[in-house]
């Protein structure tokens, strides 16, 4: 080896050493690995961590009900993680296995990201933090990241390391209580949106839901006493029918010309509807038709609107699932229990003469 060359990498080692050396020094007690291992009571390194994914647009409700129980510890806190965007790649096992070999995830302020929770209304979610606090008795850590596509990851995830596998199970299956009990999007009128990266990606708009009068939809006289009927009076018996055993799940397509006043009859729909949890789908974002059930299903009574549904059929390769998307309307629409207070309303114009 050349003499120089040599010389050069036993300098630059001994640079490295410094530099760690220093670092250790500057940062010793606010690293990531020093403050789980002080809060857990347990070496960091040992302990297992579970994830658990969160679909993009569950992440502010996951964030609500994180803040509810961190709150229920008076001495649980926030805090962020350092180390640049290396963080955003690293897995909270990869960053505490690496802080073993020299410190670089100092801890800092957590960052955030507005979230709307309503229309016009936002909320200031953790999109990447980490909360330590005890719960049932025990210690918990939980690392709430939101979702980067740029970074590959599609969906919101919470890692989560506790000092006992207990502890750690009863705080989930509290999590999960909550995360099915409760949502912003209850009651909400919202449209799914498509993602720059795909369905997967796509996140909620909210809408105001308007409240049309009848005289403002022009229709043939009793029909749209007799579609509101359909569509919304059911959900006015759904007690009584489900005693008699008979179905609530149930569906109406709104066809015709422009101008025969489809939209207007939705619209009215919405606004009959207070209190249900509606989903627009329209455009590119039909593709996410399977999701939208999952929601109506968790959120009923709730009415699905497919707007321009024509799409559905008219291109095989339309939409971004893995059979044509007029399966996956089927197969949602399918996938509904019969008891299930969810409406479909399909809007199509006509065909050419």
């Amino acid at each position: 080896m050349d003499e120089k060359l040599g010389k050069f990498i036993d300098d630059f080692a001994a640079l490295v050493q410094l530099a760690q050396a220093g670092n250790h020094k500057a940062t010793a007690g606010t690293q990531l690995l020093d403050a789980l291992t002080e809060h857990l009571g347990l070496p960091a390194e040992k302990l297992a961590v579970v994830e658990e994914q969160i679909p993009p647009h569950r992440f502010v409700d996951a964030d609500i009900v994180l803040a509810e129980l961190t709150a229920t510890d008076p001495q649980g806190r926030l805090v962020g993680i350092g180390g640049g965007g290396q963080r955003h790649h690293a897995s909270l096992s990869d960053m505490v296995q690496q802080s073993q070999l020299f410190p670089q995830f100092p801890l800092a302020q957590p960052d955030f990201v507005n979230m709307a929770v309503g229309p016009g209304t936002l909320r200031q979610a953790v999109a990447f933090g980490l909360r330590l606090f005890s719960y049932d008795g025990g210690s918990l850590a939980v690392l709430q990241r939101a979702a980067d596509p740029r970074s590959g990851r599609q969906s919101a995830v919470l890692e989560l390391v506790a000092g006992t596998a207990e502890t750690g199970a009863a705080f989930l299956a509290e999590y999960r209580r909550r995360m099915d009990s409760q949502s912003v999007l209850q009651g909400q009128v919202i449209s799914l949106t498509m993602g720059e990266y795909g369905p997967s990606s796509g996140g909620v708009t909210f809408h105001h839901r308007l409240r049309l009068k009848e005289q403002e939809v022009v229709l043939p006289s009793g029909l749209l006493q007799k579609v509101a009927g359909h569509v919304v009076g059911i959900a006015g018996h759904r007690q009584s029918l489900r005693e008699h055993g008979q179905h609530l799940k149930r569906g109406v397509l709104l066809y015709g010309p422009p101008g025969t006043g489809k939209t207007h009859t939705v619209r009215y729909l919405l606004g009959q509807g207070a209190g249900t949890t509606a989903i627009l789908l329209s455009g590119g974002s039909l593709a996410r038709i399977s999701e939208a059930a999952r929601i109506a299903r968790a959120l009923q009574p709730s009415m699905v609107v497919l707007e321009d549904c024509d799409l559905i059929a008219e291109d095989r390769s339309f939409g971004h699932g893995p059979q044509p998307l007029l399966f996956e309307v089927l197969d949602a629409m399918d996938g509904l229990d019969e008891d299930a207070d969810v409406a479909c309303a399909h809007h199509e114009p006509a065909g050419p003469a």
